[in-house]
């Protein structure tokens, strides 16, 4: 993304980062959701993922954000409370890697993660599963925080891969220099550009043939009035590995499943977003409900508390973040390390 935005007219096949939130919105809506919790960062890329999503859901239709919180990581543990206290099971989340893998230890520990939540992201979070296995492995964390990740659904751009993809690559590197592989500004660099599929605008000899569909190096091609291609999305899958549970096929991004996805429960039962208190609910289920029916976790900041504005929906309300003095923390679903600071464990 860097180089496309360095360089005009290079990587023009790459969709603007904010069509992301097309394909999380095509995600939700290919699992009939109803309601959905939304937590982004604060940066330019997450916030025009978080207003693409919403603007692309049908209006007047039965999917409703019913928390729609941005975040910053000095206060993101206040967030998350607060998207706890929403009821949201269906959550779409959008920011930098290491916000995620610095927030899962606390969302496991008040209960964000288990059998009744979905999380929903995009590519970002590709390598995050990765990024916790390896901290495991330095004890940096849990074996918890790893599998709250189990029956995570990411969004993946198709772009720049598959084996003709590979192969095209390591013949190109094996034939070219190092001058034309660097895109450095000389006239042999746009033989590059050409032969990788990357720009199709600046070359009008080529236009009449870009305007239809075809098959490039990375599959089917579709290219809109501009001559920009429009990127196809897988949707990924994780349960202990990742696997392609379906894809875009359509200029709106629409997602059709082609594989079921494995959920936290080891099955593909999908999470309801429907809230149903059962007999089964955990302990920390019971804290939050307590909470919210006296009006700690939501309603007017009173005395030290904190609040925090969260749009939902018909507007912004104070949802309290912060237990009242002497109120006890919520109890954890998971065992948590002492040394998971950022979760704020003693």
């Amino acid at each position: 993304m860097a180089i496309k935005l360095a360089e005009t007219r290079t990587l023009q096949t790459i969709p603007e980062d904010s069509a992301q939130g097309n394909v999380l919105s095509s995600v939700v809506q290919a699992y009939e959701r109803t309601s959905i919790g939304m937590i982004y960062a604060g940066s330019a890329y997450a916030k025009g993922i978080a207003d693409q999503f919403a603007s692309d859901l049908p209006s007047g239709g039965a999917l409703k954000i019913i928390f729609n919180g941005q975040y910053d990581m000095d206060s993101y543990q206040e967030t998350l409370n607060a998207l706890r206290a929403s009821d949201s099971r269906i959550i779409v989340w959008a920011g930098d890697p290491s916000d995620l893998v610095t927030c899962v230890p606390y969302a496991c520990k008040i209960g964000l993660f288990g059998l009744m939540y979905s999380w929903v992201c995009p590519e970002t979070a590709l390598g995050v599963p990765d990024t916790i296995a390896s901290a495991i492995a330095q004890g940096l964390a849990i074996q918890a925080d790893a599998d709250a990740l189990n029956g995570l659904l990411m969004t993946s751009p198709v772009e720049g891969s598959g084996a003709l993809y590979d192969n095209l690559q390591a013949q190109y590197r094996s034939t070219y220099g190092e001058s034309i592989q660097h895109m450095n500004p000389s006239p042999l660099a746009q033989h590059r550009q050409i032969l990788l599929l990357e720009t199709s605008r600046e070359i009008s000899p080529l236009n009449s043939t870009m305007q239809a569909n075809t098959v490039g190096v990375c599959g089917k091609l579709i290219f809109d009035q501009n001559f920009d291609r429009i990127g196809a999305y897988e949707l990924v899958n994780v349960y202990g590995v990742s696997r392609t549970a379906g894809t875009t096929v359509d200029t709106n991004y629409k997602l059709v499943l082609t594989a079921n996805a494995t959920f936290f429960s080891g099955t593909n039962a999908i999470p309801s977003s429907d809230i149903v208190q059962t007999e089964n609910d955990t302990e920390a289920d019971q804290w939050v409900r307590r909470m919210r029916s006296s009006g700690t976790l939501r309603g007017e900041s009173s005395g030290g508390s904190k609040s925090v504005g969260i749009s939902s929906g018909g507007g912004n309300v104070p949802v309290r973040s912060n237990r009242e003095d002497g109120e006890k923390e919520p109890p954890s679903r998971v065992p948590l390390k002492s040394y998971r600071e950022e979760a704020g464990d003693d």
